[in-house]
């Protein structure tokens, strides 16, 4: 894609990565540079970290190659945090326990094996940070991201607040088109904070959602299950890893994000059921009838 693009214009590559992720599986090669760590679910977990790398060494080495390198501007970031046992529902994990007390490995039944596999099977490790993927705690809604432009970014740690969402106003103010960030976006631009600067103005709310409910983020506040009878705040930047609840210190603040909250837009409900996912994991509620996303865009670019 890169050798044989577009040279008339502009260059924008989007790669979306499906590992690390479950199913836990890599390459022998791979596992075998981890023979090290014990725990065999974390070892083809880091397997499948070292392939990932590898696979984005190729890209950048495509952009070197192409004289790119050093005029692009190149962003990664995960998506979620790690999957752990202890983000999972107490519910899930009682019957994950209840279905391995009855049945072997893997279960026969491919409902209740995808439903352990999620429960028991994840390598990853979000400590400090509390849970992990599909869970509202840090280590599930906190990653690990990247950016890079010689000559634009100096090399330096990045500790305040960005989210998914500021990821589009944060590039057109990168590349000098401030303009062109839409007035009713989520997000902010990110861009003076990431150079060092400092921030414009309040940041935007922010809100995550999970198994275990909701949390929204007013930086560097964060209030969880602003829905629930008792709501916890915490102060992210003196209490990253969630473990002093502060509400009863700030009733007004809590208040407010209530209502904000309470304001959140919100769409329509998933389609499918939790109920159908387990029933039919590999379709997630049905056959598949439509064409792949990728071939669907390739067929739509290539039409006249």
């Amino acid at each position: 894609v890169i050798e044989t693009r577009d040279r008339s214009r502009p260059t924008f590559l989007y790669l979306s990565f499906s590992a690390p992720h479950l199913p836990n599986e890599a390459p022998d090669a791979a596992i075998a540079r981890y023979a090290e760590i014990g725990d065999p679910n974390r070892r083809v977990h880091a397997a499948m970290v070292d392939e990932l790398d590898r696979a984005i060494g190729r890209v950048l080495g495509a952009l070197d190659a192409e004289g790119m390198l050093d005029d692009a501007i190149v962003l990664f970031s995960s998506d979620n945090g790690g999957l752990v046992r202890a983000a999972a529902p107490e519910a899930m994990q009682t019957a994950s326990d209840w279905i391995l007390r009855a049945f072997d490995r893997p279960v026969a039944i491919e409902a209740l094996e995808f439903l352990v596999s999620n429960v028991n099977d994840g390598g990853s490790d979000n400590r400090p940070l509390p849970a992990g993927k599909g869970n509202v705690g840090e280590g599930g809604a906190r990653v690990p991201a990247a950016i890079r432009w010689p000559g634009h970014l100096e090399p330096s740690r990045f500790d305040g607040f960005m989210t998914i969402s500021d990821v589009l106003p944060t590039l057109l103010d990168a590349i000098g088109e401030p303009e062109a960030i839409p007035d009713d976006l989520d997000g902010a631009s990110r861009w003076a904070a990431l150079r060092g600067g400092d921030d414009a103005g309040p940041l935007p709310d922010y809100v995550v959602t999970g198994f275990s409910g909701m949390a929204i983020y007013r930086w560097p506040w964060k209030l969880v299950d602003p829905e629930s009878d008792a709501p916890r705040l915490h102060h992210l930047e003196e209490d990253p890893f969630e473990e002093s609840d502060v509400a009863a210190e700030h009733p007004e603040r809590v208040a407010a994000l209530v209502r904000a909250a309470e304001a959140w837009p919100r769409g329509p409900g998933p389609e499918v059921s939790m109920l159908g996912i387990l029933w039919d994991p590999d379709r997630f509620g049905g056959p598949e009838d439509r064409p792949p996303w990728a071939d669907a865009a390739r067929e739509r670019a290539e039409s006249p």
